[in-house]
């Protein structure tokens, strides 16, 4: 019960949150860049846990 007197239920809330990180790297393929961006990740201390389970690779594309 609150304070108002009536009876409290539970929820279950699913939040989802999506953000994006680019990451410049030095590689001879696109399959290497790939490879070192995953690391790059992987050592930024700064990218929580959570974020870093679920990253998703969207792109690999050259710089102009």
């Amino acid at each position: 019960m609150n304070l108002k007197g009536t009876a409290m239920k539970e929820f279950e809330v699913e939040m989802s949150a999506t953000t994006y990180r680019t990451f410049t790297v030095t590689a001879e393929s696109a399959e290497q860049a790939e490879e070192f961006a995953w690391e790059v990740l992987d050592n930024d201390e700064e990218i929580s846990g959570a974020w870093k389970d679920s990253a998703k690779l969207e792109s690999v594309e050259p710089c102009q």
